[in-house]
């Protein structure tokens, strides 16, 4: 048998900043995945609606197990808000208590962009609350390194040396939970969800630890992001071998 490493990336865009709106893209970098024709833009906690209340709303109702509790707010071409989703609450009725919350705080938007949203999410840990809206020029990116390339090959060896358990699966996944700062500095990474062997949740938080992000673009400037990164151990069966 062999075996496979894939890390891939499901991307939460993050934005803390003032009203603007995206530039041209003559002032996108030509290395970067971009969309020059989005309507993006920019907004504040102060458009959001009462921060005040939002943010201690998040506080009062968050699982300090959870490593982020968020909501997540559509909006339709008028502004108002049309759908309220809380994630990371202390149990569901809090969950509930959350969103109604958001409900009676948001305030209505202007000259919105088709399929508008954002985001309002807590870093439990470090009491840190950010504003992410859901729509941008550019995504956040990951690289690749030498240390990357170090760490896969640990994990073959780790599973060659019988350290690794696939559980009697083929395979199995960790997905981790990056928290990315405008710079690019990662400042928080966690298991979001655990593939049950702890030698490769171990080996995923240290490639997300050593990665280097790009930031995503609101038009050409850097926004935080939050990111979640699979990491997926695959065994095969080489040709000719015995099943």
């Amino acid at each position: 048998m062999n075996y496979r490493v894939l890390i891939s990336g499901v991307l939460v865009c993050s934005l803390k900043a003032s009203v603007g709106l995206a530039q041209t893209s003559d002032y996108l970098p030509s290395n970067r995945h971009c969309k020059p024709h989005t309507d993006t833009r920019w907004v504040s906690f102060a458009e959001i609606g009462d921060t005040v209340a939002l943010i201690a709303a998040l506080r009062d109702d968050a699982d300090a197990d959870e490593a982020v509790t968020y909501v997540t707010v559509s909006y339709g071409q008028d502004g108002q808000a049309t759908e309220v989703h809380a994630a990371g609450a202390r149990s569901r009725g809090a969950g509930k208590q959350l969103e109604a919350a958001f409900r009676a705080h948001l305030s209505p938007f202007n000259a919105l962009p088709k399929h508008f949203r954002v985001m309002v999410a807590r870093l439990n840990a470090e009491d840190h609350v950010d504003l992410f809206p859901l729509l941008f020029t550019c995504p956040p990116e990951r690289g690749t390194n030498s240390r990357i390339d170090s760490i896969l090959g640990e994990i073959g060896r780790l599973y060659n040396a019988g350290r690794l358990d696939p559980q009697g699966s083929s395979e199995e996944s960790t997905l981790t939970g990056i928290w990315l700062d405008a710079s690019g500095d990662v400042r928080a990474i966690w298991i979001e969800r655990s593939s049950g062997d702890y030698f490769l949740d171990k080996k995923a938080l240290d490639i997300a630890q050593v990665a280097h992000f790009s930031p995503p673009l609101i038009g050409s400037r850097a926004a935080p992001a939050i990111l979640f990164m699979p990491v997926q151990f695959r065994i095969s069966k080489q040709a000719g071998s015995p099943r």
